[in-house]
């Protein structure tokens, strides 16, 4: 199963209309809803200033990921 993270989002949207269409089975969470225990991959639609910390737990997770470009707004030396 997919998780399509900021689904209620514009883009999140479409990735959950794409995922229907195409019979993959997903589950849309929005930014603040807890994460379901089973899930393969995940699609990151969240707001740009979210999606390293969000990339980071997923990875952490060895989870696959797809992340809305940017992963972030600032220069990598600054992370963390």
């Amino acid at each position: 199963m997919i998780l399509v993270i900021g689904s209620k989002g514009s883009m999140g949207t479409r990735y959950c209309a794409i995922l229907k269409y195409l019979g993959v089975p997903f589950q849309g969470v929005d930014i603040r809803d807890k994460w379901p225990k089973s899930f393969d991959k995940a699609i990151v639609c969240t707001p740009t200033n979210t999606h390293y910390k969000i990339c980071k737990q997923l990875i952490e997770m060895g989870k696959s990921i797809l992340c809305e470009k940017p992963v972030s707004k600032i220069p990598y030396r600054d992370w963390e």
